[in-house]
């Protein structure tokens, strides 16, 4: 068995892209575990820093981009008999989920103006 990962990304404007992974192996619950206590707010990541692709459009728009994406932990992890598609073990995968996302390179990555300091 191997395992489907299905993320989202949503514009400020609303406009959607999906991508579908499938990696090496078998979830287990304490990988599903790490990956749902690294989400920001619970359900937001930025794949890039987690091996997967960014799905914001070539050319982003500073007025509607931003660098997250959107994960369902219940019903975007799951098992499959399907050929794995990335080169990447599921294990390995869940131990990058850290919850320190690093907007500021991720942004700049992008070419996205740097987020407004808050403090």
């Amino acid at each position: 068995m191997n395992t489907r990962i299905e993320y989202l990304y949503r514009d400020a404007g609303n406009f959607k892209q999906f991508a579908s992974v499938v990696l090496e192996g078998e979830i287990t619950t304490r990988d599903r575990e790490a990956i749902a206590a690294a989400l920001d707010s619970g359900e937001y990541f930025i794949p890039s820093q987690v091996g997967l692709g960014d799905l914001q459009a070539p050319f982003p728009d500073p007025d509607l981009d931003h660098v997250w994406h959107e994960l369902d932990v219940k019903s975007g992890i799951t098992l499959t008999a399907d050929a794995a598609t990335c080169n990447m073990d599921v294990h390995r995968f869940a131990s990058m989920f850290t919850g320190q996302w690093d907007v500021t390179v991720a942004m700049k990555r992008l070419g996205l103006p740097p987020p407004f300091d808050r403090r």
